[in-house]
């Protein structure tokens, strides 16, 4: 069974664009693998200082990978990616469906006109003594 999942991994930071991409390619070889899985969207955020410092790196790329994958491609995708000495982190997420709202009563609630108070103050006549 297919599932929408979404992958998030941030790739070691080098010099050499070639070598990102090449990982990426890496990556969508193994969602792909076997017919098990089909990339549906990529998206590159790009070089970013990373929160604290991971494997010597300060810097990585951040990329997120939207896929149809099979259920059984999981294990083999977590274990490439673990093992995979250009990935400093990853993160694979099924993404929440946003539920249409239930249609809202068409019921028109009468609002009351809202009459603002005025405060009169009356001063009272001093007494002189």
């Amino acid at each position: 069974m297919r599932k929408s999942y979404e992958l998030t991994f941030v790739v070691r930071n080098d010099p050499n664009d070639d070598a990102i991409n090449a990982v990426i390619n890496q990556v969508q070889a193994w969602v792909e693998a076997d017919n098990l899985g089909q990339v549906t969207k990529i998206n590159r955020w790009g070089r970013r200082r990373l929160a604290y410092e991971i494997n010597r790196q300060r810097d990585g790329y951040y990329v997120v990978m939207n896929a149809d994958m099979d259920t059984q491609n999981h294990a083999e995708l977590n274990r490439n990616m673990k093992l995979s000495s250009d990935i400093l982190r990853y993160l694979l997420i099924v993404p929440e469906v946003k539920k249409e709202e239930a249609p809202k009563e068409q019921a028109v609630k009468e609002e009351a006109p809202k009459e603002q108070a005025v405060a009169v103050k009356e001063e009272a006549p001093e007494e002189q003594a």
